[in-house]
């Protein structure tokens, strides 16, 4: 691929590239600004939006959460119309009320920190005698225990049984403590034996937002290292240079953007410097001298443990890659995370040590749907009426969009409510069943409201008629019964006691009109599996259960086809995707490496033996990360897919100048192996050093996501160099492409096209006298080169009139 006129431009028109980009780039940050329709995200919440989007499973989720709002006062559903109905005709009924004004004005209260009086005593008075924690243990060892008539052979441990104990502050979990937590930090939290090892203030969320700023500073200095890195070296800096090198650019991009803007910022030093980076001057030549001396010793040190080594580093690094692929894929493998907390600063922090460790001890904490998650039973949600659609905005995490209604669903047809009563007694006959003490009044409302319709026509305590809603009408009724007789059977249902409703969500759902209709309808149940964090037993509950359920809605009719199945799915869905969603990435990425380096060399050999070592890069990354104790979660998965990008970058290098060996300097295979080490090897280790530099000095954050990204960066650095310079490095030499061995030409290929496709017959062409491989040739051979076509021709000097006018 010849991108000589790209360097063209770069070389003698800068200022229109840097015209274009900074135009560019104000128009992006100008535009959000600007319109009034596009509206920035609240980060200020950041576990917020770690969840999925359209996915199966989420998309009910969500359809679950809008069906539930809209059941609430302010909804446009009611599980109760004739209460509604009720309530709505009283108060349209009162007169309006507005409160009376106090000469106009209204009393204002003054707002008083609730923390004024708490303060820490850093220093111990040393003229005091008796302490108060003196005076507690004082009272401690007094005091005689349950039990004891004395305090003779009483032990600590009698007193100590438990070695934790729990502090309440009277203070209030928000943001307004923020100071006081600082000055905390100040101090160290230990006295006498007792040391602070968690908290919980509530401000975990405002401390990682605060913290995600005040460490951006480790982030600029990464990237002012990576700077002066890339402005030592003089050689980047040549317009020989500049062909080759735009070259690499554009593929390298395809990975990673990143590359292209250092590439920029080189053409940009190169054109403005008085002179050359390489100093040449007198005064200095004897000094620089001797050390491009050591460091040419350096790099044929190098060279040669590569070469002559070239079995053993085969050998070692593929038999490690392999070792680390039974890392990765059979034991320990990548396990997915087993807890829903989402981790923000170090494991060693107070705030994760209370998440992860101390909040599950207090009863408190427990969510609401029982004291231990182990005992808490997961129900079995069945929903009709409404379509699983999730038409929120995705990238807007608080979007979830509105209720969509199933039009074709009909509660009302006879054969509808034959259906759903024979699918809840299906339902109660399977394993994942869990039997339930008590009445189930609404979880079935179909059975409850049979068992009422036989009761008498005439109730002589009441002196009330209940026809049609009695004997008289047989199951399965007709639609006028059936929509008459509804809403006085849920009216008493919720008349009677809460304590009798197993389920508050359950049973039909009708409309807000006059004339109210059911609009959607919900079987609840519960099951006798275990909520759990895990990923296998939570995917076997939700494997049988939808099953079933999509056998049953083979047999449904028309009116009742749409229905679905959710339970308490959340962090099973984030985990399900996770796993296929990282696998599908990583495929995707590495398809797109091979095409990338097959197009960029055009040889067979070349493109496979760089996959093989990108390949085992990735598999070496993700085994050290493994051991490392890390778990496929949000930030994980983001790590791995990108990997190959930064590992596919040292190898795309060698690849190119493998290719790009001279033929007078390709004797063999050792000798062009040789070429592409002595010129891309050097410049690699000080990329993979800066960028590793960079990781590292992301190290000290207490940022969880900054740590975890330059321990990221420091291995696949240092990983991707050592592969790609050793193991390709001895592929090269062992059975690199020798000539033309599996190389393919961009005129080959476009003929083959043309003709397959036969869409116009063209004259044999002359074979080309050079090969495609001097493509790369620097600018002084771009005008000696001979074309292959005319249409080239024309192309070129198109824009030779373009860009050197006469």
């Amino acid at each position: 691929m010849n991108l000589s006129w790209f360097a063209n431009i770069l070389v003698h028109h800068p200022f229109v590239i840097l015209s274009a980009v900074a135009v560019f780039s104000g128009t992006c940050i100008i535009i959000p600004f600007t319109l009034k329709s596009m509206s920035f995200p609240n980060f200020q919440d950041p576990q917020m939006g770690f969840s999925t989007r359209g996915t199966t499973i989420s998309n009910r989720l969500t359809s679950w959460t809008n069906l539930i709002k809209s059941t609430r006062s302010s909804g446009h559903l009611a599980a109760n119309p004739k209460e509604f109905l009720h309530y709505r005709s009283r108060n349209n009924s009162l007169p309006s009320y507005k409160p009376p004004k106090k000469n106009g004005k209204r009393k204002k209260t003054k707002s008083k920190p609730v923390y004024g009086n708490v303060y820490l005593n850093e220093e111990r008075n040393s003229t005091e005698t008796v302490t108060d924690v003196d005076r507690w243990k004082a009272v401690q060892s007094l005091t005689p225990g349950p039990n004891k008539n004395s305090n003779v052979k009483i032990t600590d441990n009698f007193f100590c049984g438990s070695p934790e104990a729990m502090i309440f502050l009277p203070l209030a979990c928000s943001t307004a403590i923020l100071p006081y937590y600082h000055e905390l930090e100040k101090i160290k939290l230990e006295y006498d034996g007792l040391k602070v090892v968690a908290m919980d203030f509530g401000i975990k969320s405002a401390l990682f937002d605060e913290c995600l700023i005040r460490d951006t500073w480790l982030m600029g200095t990464g990237a002012l290292f990576c700077l002066c890195g890339y402005s030592s070296s003089g050689k980047l800096f040549s317009n020989d240079d500049l062909v080759p090198a735009c070259m690499v650019i554009w593929e390298r991009s395809c990975f990673s953007n990143g590359a292209l803007f250092r590439s920029c910022l080189m053409v940009c030093f190169q054109r403005w410097c008085c002179f050359k980076p390489q100093w040449n001057l007198s005064t200095t030549w004897f000094q620089c001298s001797n050390l491009n001396k050591i460091w040419k010793a350096k790099e044929d040190c190098l060279l040669d443990v590569v070469i002559k080594l070239k079995y053993f580093w085969f050998l070692a690094l593929i038999t490690i890659a392999f070792v680390s692929g039974v890392i990765v894929v059979v034991y320990p493998k990548l396990q997915l995370p087993d807890t829903s907390e989402f981790q923000l600063f170090a494991a060693s922090h107070p705030f994760e040590q209370y998440d992860f460790h101390y909040k599950s001890r207090f009863w408190f904490n427990e969510p609401e749907r029982g004291m231990d998650q182990s005992n808490f039973k997961l129900p079995l949600r069945f929903v009709w009426g409404v379509l699983p659609i999730d038409n929120g905005d995705h990238l807007d995490p608080s979007n979830l969009g509105t209720l969509t209604l199933d039009p074709t669903f009909d509660m009302s047809k006879p054969e509808s409510q034959e259906w759903l009563k024979d699918f809840c007694q299906n339902l109660r006959q399977q394993p994942f069943y869990q039997s339930t003490i008590g009445p189930l009044l609404p979880n079935c409302f179909v059975e409850t409201f049979m068992k009422s319709m036989r009761r008498k026509c005439y109730d002589p305590i009441n002196y009330k008629d209940h026809t049609p809603c009695c004997e008289t009408s047989k199951f399965p009724f007709n639609r006028s019964v059936f929509n008459e007789c509804i809403i006085d059977e849920m009216d008493e249902i919720y008349g009677t006691s809460a304590n009798l409703l197993n389920s508050a969500v359950a049973g039909p759902k009708f409309s807000k009109d006059q004339l109210p209709t059911i609009k959607a309808v919900i079987v609840e149940y519960d099951s006798n599996y275990s909520y759990s964090m895990s990923y296998e037993q939570m995917h076997e509950f939700y494997t049988k259960v939808e099953g079933w359920m999509n056998g049953q809605l083979q047999t449904a009719p028309d009116s009742m086809k749409n229905g679905w199945f959710i339970s308490d799915l959340e962090f099973y869905d984030l985990q399900r995707e996770l796993n296929a969603s990282t696998e599908i990435a990583v495929a995707m990425s590495m398809g797109l490496a091979l095409i990338v380096l097959f197009l960029s060399t055009l040889n067979v050999l070349t493109s496979l033996y760089a996959i093989i070592t990108i390949t085992s890069s990735i598999f070496v990354t993700m085994a050290v990360l493994v051991l490392l104790g890390w778990k496929l979660n949000i930030l994980e998965s983001i790590a791995i897919s990108t990997a190959i990008g930064l590992t596919a970058d040292f190898s795309l290098h060698y690849s190119v100048n493998y290719r790009m060996c001279p033929e007078s300097v390709a004797v063999n295979r050792e000798t062009a192996a040789r070429h592409a080490l002595s010129y891309m090897a050097g410049p690699a280790l000080m990329a993979a050093i800066t960028t590793g530099a960079a990781g590292a000095l992301m190290l000290p954050s207490l940022i969880l996501p900054y740590i975890q990204i330059g321990v990221f960066l420091v291995i696949v650095m240092c990983i991707s160099w050592i592969y790609a310079t050793f193991l390709l490095g001895s592929l090269l030499a062992i059975a690199g492409p020798d000539k033309s061995c599996g190389q393919f030409k961009y005129s080959k290929l476009i003929c083959c096209v043309i003709k397959s496709k036969r869409v116009r017959e063209r004259p044999q062409m002359q074979p080309s006298t050079i090969s495609d491989s001097h493509e790369l040739e620097s600018l002084t051979y771009i005008k000696k080169r001979p074309t292959d076509t005319q249409t080239v021709t024309t192309f070129l000097e198109l824009w030779r009139s373009t860009f050197y006018p006469k």
